[in-house]
């Protein structure tokens, strides 16, 4: 995790949460149930979206890195997904961090999970 010093609010400690590489580890692991839904939720509103569209590293193919920029149709392939924690601070994944949990077994920090489920989204 990468704290910054802004957030959504001014005064939020921000944490990155997410950002994968392939040639890094990648921390796996289940999650609760009902995380995905949650996440994905939240990934119908990003924020901060940009040009262009980032894909899956992990993915073993082009083809399907380029049709994994969706996810039961929702577009994550731009843009992050900004969710309140504990203690003021605002954690910040890119969209795609729902198809890096469903599809390749990610482990967010527990922390961002908890954040996340208790935005009380499809639960």
């Amino acid at each position: 995790m990468e704290e910054t010093g802004e957030g959504t609010d001014s005064g939020a400690a921000r944490l990155n949460i997410g950002w994968l590489a392939e040639g890094h580890e990648l921390p796996r692991g289940d999650v609760p149930g009902g995380f995905v839904e949650a996440l994905l939720e939240l990934a119908e509103d990003t924020v901060n979206a940009y040009r262009g569209t980032h894909l899956c590293d992990f993915c073993p193919t082009f083809q399907e890195a380029r049709k994994n920029v969706r996810f039961r149709d929702v577009f994550i392939g731009s843009g992050e997904v900004h969710v309140r924690g504990g203690e003021g601070r605002v954690y910040a994944a890119p969209a795609s961090v729902v198809h890096h949990v469903a599809d390749h077994g990610y482990r967010p920090p527990q922390e961002f999970v908890d954040a996340v489920l208790a935005t009380g989204v499809r639960q």
